[in-house]
């Protein structure tokens, strides 16, 4: 698990971090629910995103969770990230994926900074991010978490727990 967290604790410096990287094209907004975007983004990164039963999992999530999209200039949604509540104080991205042809160009990172500037203005003060531990295996056959490992650091996050194996 990864957090990021406002001016004089864990959320400011994520916004920091963030904010003072290149400025990109994208810019993410808080959506409406979009489960058949998510159905569509997922089938772009099956290496990620493989298991059928989990797939379905995440579009029925995105039927009813807040929902933060990205859209390219013909409007079509290329980034979607489901954030869920657990307290006044917390929140957590429950969910991110970024069409496969947009990876690296800043779709993620425009969400992540528009989920971090947005749960700083409700007050919370801590926004987290569960992925495997650091020292759980990869699964070789997608290696998909080196490269979340890789994201996260680049950007400050801190882990302040790891998960062991990836949750059945």
């Amino acid at each position: 698990m990864f957090v990021s967290v406002p001016s004089a604790g864990p959320l400011a410096e994520v916004g920091a971090r963030v904010e003072g990287m290149a400025q990109t094209r994208w810019s993410a907004v808080r959506d409406d629910q979009v489960p058949d975007d998510v159905d569509r983004l997922l089938l772009t990164v099956p290496e990620w995103f493989g298991r059928p039963e989990s797939n379905a999992e995440y579009v029925d999530d995105a039927r009813t969770m807040e929902t933060w999209t990205v859209r390219n200039e013909a409007g079509e949604v290329v980034g979607v990230t489901l954030v869920s509540w657990h307290f006044d104080h917390s929140a957590e991205v429950h969910f991110t994926v970024v069409d496969r042809s947009e990876h690296g160009a800043g779709v993620g990172t425009a969400m992540m900074r528009a989920i971090a500037a947005d749960v700083r203005r409700r007050g919370a003060k801590l926004l987290q991010v569960k992925t495997l531990g650091l020292r759980a295996p990869i699964p070789t056959t997608t290696g998909h978490d080196t490269s979340t490992r890789r994201w996260d650091s680049s950007r400050s996050r801190r882990p302040i727990c790891g998960m062991s194996r990836r949750p059945v």
